[in-house]
Formats: structure tokens, sequence, C-alpha cells
């Protein structure tokens, strides 16, 4: 990790954000975290680090793995933001992370009455059934 949490969690706070959670374990079953989470809103900071040093996010078995997690990411209903290192503090995130947000309470409002929650689990029931090709 190449950024100081309690420098991002007081940035963010400034910015008026909800505080973030480091390293959150998202998953019951298996080890993954999320970088940056906001588990309330389902939103998140994934930091790419390594990108032009052949790091872990270049290499072809490391990315199978980070599209597994991503694709059970997203049919758990959360928005990922993907950012360098250096990016993590800047305006741009924030302004980003900011939209996600409102995407989900957007959602929210418009399902007034609706367990959003409850929808996506219910999505996520059908994944494993199987489809014939036409």
């Amino acid at each position: 990790m190449k950024y100081n949490t309690k420098i991002v969690t007081a940035y963010y706070e400034q910015c008026g954000l909800p505080t973030p959670i480091f390293e959150y374990k998202f998953h019951k079953d298996r080890k993954w975290k999320l970088d940056i989470a906001f588990p309330a809103e389902r939103v998140a900071v994934e930091v790419q680090g390594g990108l032009f040093v052949r790091g872990r996010h270049t290499q072809g078995a490391a990315l199978l793995k980070e599209y597994e997690k991503l694709n059970e990411l997203a049919q758990m209903g959360w928005r990922i933001i993907y950012v360098q290192p250096k990016d993590v503090t800047l305006q741009s995130t924030v302004d980003m992370i900011r939209r996600a947000m409102v995407w989900r309470f957007e959602l929210q409002d418009s399902m007034k009455g609706v367990d959003v929650d409850a929808v996506m689990f219910l999505a996520g029931m059908y994944q494993g059934l199987s489809c014939r090709i036409p």
C-alpha cells in the first residue's frame, strides 16, 4: 500500500465522504479484500499499482484472479473506481466516488419500498442456472 490511510481518511472526510474502510473483506468464503471500501454504499476504490513495472496487475494469472473478484463484486451490486496510488487523494477521485454513491441512492429512490439489497441477492441466486443456446 503506497498511501497513508490516515491521510486518505482525513481527506475523504473533509470532502464530505463517509469514513472509508481499508482492506475490507467483502466475501464470506473468499479471502478477497477491497483496497478502500464504503460498504453501506457498496462503492469501492481499487488501487492499481505497478502498472508500468510489470507488477501484479499486469500479469496474466493475477489478472484472471482479479477478474474473478471483480465479477463477484458486480454480481453483489458493488461499483468500483480504479485509480493509481498517486490518484487516491485527487479531487477527481473524490468526484468519481460521489457519483458512484449518488447512483446507488438514485436507484434506491427509484425503487421506493423495494429492498435493493434483496433484489441484488435474488439476482445472484439465478447466476447458477444453466442456459441453452437456441
